[in-house]
Parts: structure tokens; C-alpha cells; sequence
């Protein structure tokens, strides 16, 4: 048996370790109850902090801590040697739609030349035991769902080889943080070693591994290619978003459906770096891939990294909306759909509405296109409201086209639902975000109205019950809705779920008034859309965002909706709120296009949500600048998408961050792209933006921007500075401290990180002829004080200050905006 060797610093993570299989344990015994009373009908999810402990599971859980009960196994069997690459953490988080006690072990070997007592501090959401030489040294039980939280031990160390244990666990309620981390702040470097059957062919692996970066990250068009460095021969394995190792996969995630793609190999030769995966015509994807690159070892195991990327097959998609006409446009829409290989209710609807049938497997009751949704919604997992709605919403407006099969599963499935929180249950469905209320309320709604003499399971209560409490709940959704806008606003990820619902009481809802209403619902929303896109883009901030949001906005809900609604935009196959638009006669208020591509400029300010985010965008036919003012500064963010910046026909944007985790592609909220760890003051005035971070010592220590280079036709940098242009559109950004470009792994030349704690941002966007200034030009004409936060730009005299900016000594209050109102488009 070989070994890898490896060291630990001070202040550096112990990473190097073996690893069992996750054991997955459904937890089924929890008795149902129902939440707390005087809980609002449509809560905020930022109001509801703490309600994770009232979920009966965790509840359980946390008194019956299965931890307590752990001692040391000798039986596992480490089957895997993990490989986190830039993660300090070992990271195996995941998705799971029920509640999911997880339990993993992990082993390594640190080699002592004398007895030491060696303080480390362990930090996970969930529990830990750590065992040294086979005797238990310390227990940590955190379990604060998905928040970290770190403490500091001691382990015995003795001369010679320890073996150290640790043992992990949680309950995976919906996305789980399933991590730890054990850091050394022992002042000597700690020396160690994991057994492997051949440690050259494993760091080969994982060298190989760590240098891989696609040559973009957006495909349109050409072959994909992606560069490596080894130095062996080596057989590499690509798969595309990997199925979770948990015993789920009957169930449909929350996530949009995905079409299934064949594993491909590539050969990697010594001395060269660049391969070629496919074609972008090869492919055809729904949403942000996961790339798995793999090698295997000798021993039969795998070394695996994710990489993302987007393809947006054009040719796949070019002559699908076509018309002129919206109803033409829905129809197209509508047969497209009808002729996708996925198992989507969206296809099904699509199907059924236009005649054509539906795929029975051989052995199986349920049609393909409905199987899995409906096993979620069966077993109350997570985002199982978004799949019972629109279904319900279907068979009450065309009822004579879903076959008697389904009406009659789908009755069933309905009557034995959790609709709110007013009824026991013991599921981890996730009812406090707006989204996710307004789809029960709808759900419950249009279950009452569907069978109002029939008596539900879970509540006990008649249909016709269900049917008044549902509509109540919708009306005061409602009224909080037209009162603040959206809670997390503007967002790409979750105005498209509000967006199912609308939809839904639009086609279907019994109710005139619930109609009408909701009618008005999307005349808002359609106005919010308009106001953030920029041609085919959607160049806003958003209250929430995912990674998979922000670099692909071409395969986004919104880019679809805007393709049918007004022929702009990009038509995909992310189709939850496009394809119940199409089987409606909504038509989007016929003044909204003109925002689209604006012939000059615009500036729309407004608030949204209880919070009163300030939402801010100047763009003319050149740019679009966004951002959220002033957003509770200073405070731990989550997954505010906070600035965006877009030159004229790009797809993807530029943002700056101060990330929340060190592992690229990751779920943490926020993630390494995705959100900010520390929210920063922002400044806007039309083309001028001024950020400051002051990042405490709980952060990752530096700020980065998103470059997306493979937009660009011209570039410059300083030590502090850069710029870039596409067209006649250009930018110039100054940091207060010096940047540095990415030179190696997945990030490699699409980020600029600038260290520090500290840090003043300059931004503008200015059109050019040509080509950009000179560095000198671009210098004299751009003067940045950091110091004192003074910008001398165009010969405009900035001051900025907290909550404040002064212009050329003129205060421009930052905290003016309204609410905007329904048709309420100024600018």
C-alpha cells in the first residue's frame, strides 16, 4: 500500500481524507403536528427565523440526537479519497425532498515526532466525533440548519502515526450544508498521510483535475473546448449533471427538468492542453450544466470535479418562435413543448392540450412526462406546490383533455396533500418564502373548488372548507404583494414560481375577483421585466439568485417568457411559466417592449419588499448599469445579487462580490459567484456606481469580479484598474487595492480578485468609437481618491459617504424611491 503525503500549516484546513459512502436514513417516525399558532397566512421567509426548529423533523431530531448514540465502528469501509481542490471544507452537501438523517465517516493519519496537544478549530452546521487513536477526544453538536458555526478542541497527539476518526452527521431538510472543516492553529506544521494503493496516479488525478477550465463559459455556437494539463497519458471521463447518490431519484427536485445526456471520453496526452468535448449542436440542456470531469485510479475509484458550464444550442432553437402575432407565438410555443423527451408536467400539459398522448412505460401506471412530479407530491417533498397547482389549474380549465386516469390520480394525490401549516404533517415542504405560500394557498384553492364534498386526509376538513381558506389566503397574499412587490425583487429565480401561480388563477380560477387580481398581478410582474431587460438580457439585481441564474441568462424563464411575449429574448426549454403563458390568453401590456431596447436613456428607481430594497437601473442603447442601494450594509448577506453591469448584445454579465465560500460552483448561500458574504454600500448616480466593502474577519478577505473575457472586443488593465469594450459600449472599473487576474483552474482569465478587507469601487459605462482610450487617457479622465471616496470623472466632482452622495456639491439622497405602482412606469 502506498500513501499521499501532505502538510497542514497554521491556519490551514486539514482536507486529506478517506471517506465512507453517505448513509442516507429516511427519518419516518417523527408523529405529524402542526406549526405554532398566529403565524401570518403569506409569511416573508426573512420573518421566519428559527422556524426551521419548528419543523417537526428537526424538532425530533434535535431531541433525539442519533450522535448520542454513536460509537466508534470498525466496520466502515473508506471507499473514497476526497478530493476538494480549493474547498477548506470537506463538502458534500446535497439535495434531498424529505427529511434525511445523513451520516459519513472520515479518516486520516497525522505523523507526530513528539507528543503534542494540537488545538484545531472544527466548525459544521451539523454534528461531530472526533476519535484519535480509537479514543473519543471531543463531540460537537451545532445542528443550526445550514449555518456553520466553529469551535475550538484540543486533540492528543502522540509520537509516532495517529489515526483520526471523525464521524458526521445532519438532517437534510431540502438543500443541506453537509460539511466540516477542521482547521490547525497550532503554530508547527502538522505532517501526515492517507494509505492509496499508488499516490502518483492520485495527485496526477488530481493536478489534472485542478487545471481544467473550459476556454469560455458560453456556448452558442462551435465546438466546446476546455484546456488540461498532465503529465501522463490519461483517460478522462465527462459526465453531465450526475445524478445525487441518494435514494431519491423517483422524485423530481424542485430544479427545472433536464434532458438526459450520454457520458463521453476524452484521451489526455502529455504536452497537450486543449480537447474539444462536442459540438454545441450536440447537446441540448435546460438549464446551467454540471460538467463531472473524472479519472479513475488504479483501485477502481474515481477522482471527480463539477466545472459549469452554459450551452444554448441556437440551432436547436432559431426556427421555433417565429410569428408575429403573440397567439401564433403561444401556439409554437405549445407544440415545441409537445415534442420534448422530459419529465415535465409542462410537457404533459402541453401534450394534453394539444391531443397528442402521452409515454406510458411498459410497468409503469403513470405516464412518463407526470411519474416523477407526481412521486414527490406524493410524498410531500420540497417544491411539490409548484407541481400541484398548475396541474389543478389544468384540469379545471380543460377538463375534457386530461385523460380519466390521471383526474382520478390526480384527486386522489390532492386529497391527502398538506396544504399550509394550519395542518399536521411532519415533510420538510418549505412554506415561508412568497413564492411557496402563494402556490399552497392556490393549490388549496383549486382542490376545494375541485371536490367540495369530499373530505381531505391531513386537515380533515371538507373541500368546500379548503376552497374559502384557500381563497382568503390568496386574497391576502395579494394584498401584501400590491403593497411591497416582490420580497426577493426583480429575481430571475423566483419571480418565474410567482409566475406559475399568477398563470394558474389567470386560466382557471373559479373566482371573477381571484381573476382579475391576478391579472393585475401580471401586469405587474411583465412591468418588472421590462424595466430590467436589456435586449435579449435580463441586466438586474435580484433579492435572490443562484449561480446557475446569473451565468446563464439565455436558458433563463424569463429569457423564454420574453421570447413569446414580445419576440425578444431567447427561447429554451425552462419552460414553467412559458408554457402555462402559452396556454393562456393573457397578452402583456403593449407599451413594455419599448424598454427592451431602449432608443434613449433610462433611469427606473422603486422599492420593493418589506425590507424597502431600492432598486436602481440606468441603461441607454449602449449599456445597462443596476444595482440595490444602500442594502442593509454591513449585515451578512445571503444571495443578493447586489450590482450588475451590461454592454450592449452581451449575455452574460459582470458583477463584483465578496464571496461566501472558497469552493467554486458550490451550494452554500451564498456561493462562490452567487450572493455576497458581507453586503456592501452602493452608489448610483445614471452611469456612475460606487461600491464599498468593509469585510469583517468572518469573511473570505477579498473581493472579485465576474469577467466574462469571450464578450469583450478590447481590454486593459492596470495593477488597480481595468477596462473593456464590445461595440462602441465600454467600462472602466477602479479598486481601491490591486487586482489580479486568475491564471489557473476553472476560474482561469473570467475573474479579477482584489485582497483586503477594505475596498473602494469605481464604475462607469461610456460609449466609445472604436477602440477604448489609452491607459493614460482612460487615467486622466477617471480620478479615483479612495482615500477620502472622491471620484473626478467627466469632470463631475463625486463625494461619496454613507447613505449619501454628493454630486458635484449637490446631495443626491439615495433613499427617495416609492413603490412602484401598477402601470407605474417613470423614468
Amino acid at each position: 500500500m502506498d500513501s499521499k503525503k501532505f502538510t497542514v500549516s497554521q491556519n490551514e484546513s486539514l482536507t486529506n481524507f478517506l471517506l465512507s459512502p453517505i448513509t442516507y436514513e429516511r427519518q419516518t417516525t417523527v408523529p405529524p403536528r402542526k406549526f405554532r399558532s398566529g403565524l401570518r397566512p403569506s409569511p416573508y421567509e426573512y420573518e421566519m427565523k428559527g422556524i426551521d426548529n419548528e419543523y417537526p423533523g428537526r424538532a425530533y431530531f434535535l431531541t433525539h440526537k442519533v450522535i448520542d448514540q454513536q460509537d466508534l465502528a470498525k466496520n466502515i469501509k473508506y471507499t473514497k479519497v476526497y478530493s476538494g481542490f480549493e474547498d477548506d471544507f470537506i463538502t458534500l452537501s446535497t439535495e434531498v425532498p424529505v427529511p434525511t438523517i445523513l451520516r459519513c465517516w472520515a479518516k486520516t493519519y497525522i505523523d507526530m515526532d513528539e507528543d503534542a496537544k494540537v488545538p484545531f478549530q472544527m466548525s459544521t452546521p451539523g454534528g461531530m466525533k472526533i476519535w484519535v487513536n480509537d479514543k473519543l477526544e471531543v463531540t460537537y453538536k451545532n445542528y443550526t440548519r445550514n449555518t456553520t458555526k466553529a469551535k475550538n478542541c484540543e486533540l492528543s497527539l502522540a509520537k509516532g502515526t495517529n489515526e483520526i476518526i471523525v464521524y458526521f452527521d445532519d438532517l437534510a431538510e431540502r438543500d443541506a450544508d453537509f460539511i466540516f472543516s477542521l482547521v490547525n492553529l497550532g503554530t508547527k506544521k502538522l505532517h501526515g498521510h492517507i494509505p492509496v494503493k499508488d499516490a502518483a496516479a492520485l495527485e496526477h488525478a488530481q493536478h489534472l483535475l485542478a487545471s481544467i477550465h473550459f476556454l469560455k463559459d458560453y456556448y452558442a455556437q462551435g465546438d466546446i473546448k476546455f484546456f488540461v494539463d498532465s503529465p501522463v497519458d490519461t483517460a478522462l471521463r465527462i459526465r453531465f449533471n450526475p445524478p445525487a447518490e441518494d435514494p431519491y431519484s423517483d422524485m423530481q427536485s424542485g430544479n427545472i427538468t433536464e434532458f438526459k445526456q450520454d457520458e463521453r471520453k476524452v484521451t489526455i496526452t502529455p504536452g497537450a492542453h486543449e480537447y474539444v468535448m462536442g459540438n454545441t449542436y450536440d447537446f441540448q440542456f435546460a438549464s446551467l450544466t454540471n460538467v463531472e470531469f473524472g479519472v479513475k485510479l488504479p483501485d477502481g475509484s474515481w477522482v471527480t470535479r463539477i466545472i459549469t458550464l452554459t450551452v444554448y444550442n441556437t440551432k436547436n432553437y432559431e426556427n421555433v418562435i417565429t410569428s408575429k402575432t403573440l397567439a401564433e407565438r403561444k401556439r409554437q410555443a405549445l407544440e415545441y413543448y409537445a415534442r420534448q423527451n422530459l419529465d415535465d408536467i409542462n410537457v404533459a400539459m402541453a401534450k394534453m392540450y394539444l391531443n397528442k398522448p402521452l409515454t406510458y412505460e411498459k410497468g409503469h401506471k403513470l405516464p412518463f412526462e407526470l411519474e416523477s412530479a407526481l412521486n414527490l407530491v406524493n410524498n410531500h417533498g420540497d417544491c411539490s406546490d409548484f407541481i400541484l397547482a398548475p396541474l389543478l389549474s389544468f384540469m379545471i380549465k380543460y377538463p375534457d383533455k386530461m385523460p380519466p386516469e390521471i383526474k382520478q390520480t390526480l384527486k386522489e394525490t390532492a386529497l391527502k396533500f398538506r396544504y399550509w401549516i394550519d395542518e399536521p404533517g411532519n415533510d420538510v415542504m418549505w412554506y415561508f418564502s412568497e413564492n411557496h405560500a402563494f402556490l399552497f394557498h392556490i393549490a388549496r384553492y383549486f382542490a376545494g373548488y375541485l371536490y367540495p364534498s369530499e373530505q381531505f386526509t391531513v386537515s380533515g376538513h371538507k373541500g368546500k372548507e379548503q376552497y374559502e381558506l384557500g381563497k382568503k389566503q390568496i386574497e391576502d397574499w395579494f394584498d401584501e404583494f400590491f403593497k411591497y412587490g416582490l420580497a426577493e425583487w426583480n429575481s430571475l429565480t423566483y419571480m418565474p414560481i410567482d409566475l406559475i401561480g399568477l398563470f394558474s388563477l389567470y386560466n382557471a380560477a373559479p373566482d371573477e375577483s381571484i381573476r382579475n387580481i391576478a391579472q393585475k398581478g401580471l401586469d405587474f410582474c411583465f412591468q418588472i421585466i421590462a424595466i430590467n431587460s436589456f435586449g435579449k438580457n435580463y441586466a438586474s439585481t435580484y433579492g435572490r439568485v443562484y449561480e446557475h441564474n446569473l451565468k446563464n441568462i439565455s436558458l433563463s424563464e424569463i429569457a423564454s417568457l420574453a421570447k413569446v411575449a414580445f419576440n425578444i429574448g431567447c427561447f429554451n426549454d425552462a419552460l414553467r411559466d412559458a408554457a402555462p403563458f402559452s396556454l393562456s390568453d393573457y397578452v402583456p401590456q403593449s407599451n413594455l417592449k419599448k424598454y427592451f431596447i431602449p432608443t434613449k436613456p433610462y433611469k427606473f428607481e422603486y422599492l420593493q419588499g418589506i425590507n424597502q430594497a431600492h432598486s436602481y437601473i440606468y441603461k441607454t442603447p449602449a449599456y445597462a448599469m443596476a444595482s440595490v442601494i444602500n442594502y442593509q450594509v454591513g449585515q451578512h448577506g445571503v444571495q443578493q445579487h447586489n450590482m450588475n453591469i451590461a454592454l450592449k448584445d452581451m449575455i452574460t454579465n459582470v458583477w463584483i462580490t465578496n464571496p461566501g465560500e472558497r469552493k467554486y460552483s458550490g451550494d452554500h448561500k451564498p456561493s462562490y459567484w452567487a450572493g455576497n458574504n458581507r453586503e456592501p454600500q452602493i452608489n448610483q448616480y445614471k452611469n456612475y456606481m460606487f461600491m464599498t466593502y468593509n469585510l469583517t474577519r468572518d469573511d473570505l478577505p477579498f473581493i472579485h469580479i465576474y469577467y466574462p473575457f469571450w464578450e469583450f472586443d478590447e481590454e486593459l488593465a492596470g495593477e488597480n484598474w481595468l477596462a473593456f469594450r464590445k461595440g462602441n459600449a465600454a467600462c472602466f472599473i477602479h479598486f481601491s487595492n490591486p487586482i489580479v487576474k486568475t491564471k489557473f483552474g476553472p476560474e482561469t482569465d473570467r475573474e479579477f480578485i482584489s485582497n483586503g478587507t477594505n475596498h473602494f469601487v469605481f464604475i462607469t459605462c461610456f460609449t466609445v468609437n472604436d477602440k477604448l482610450p489609452s491607459s493614460a487617457d482612460l487615467l486622466q479622465r477617471f480620478k479615483v481618491d479612495d482615500v477620502k471616496r472622491v471620484v473626478v470623472a467627466d469632470g463631475r466632482h463625486f463625494k461619496v459617504r454613507p447613505e449619501k452622495l454628493t454630486v458635484d456639491n449637490e446631495e443626491v439622497p439615495t433613499n427617495t424611491a416609492s413603490y412602484l405602482k401598477i402601470g407605474g412606469l417613470t423614468n
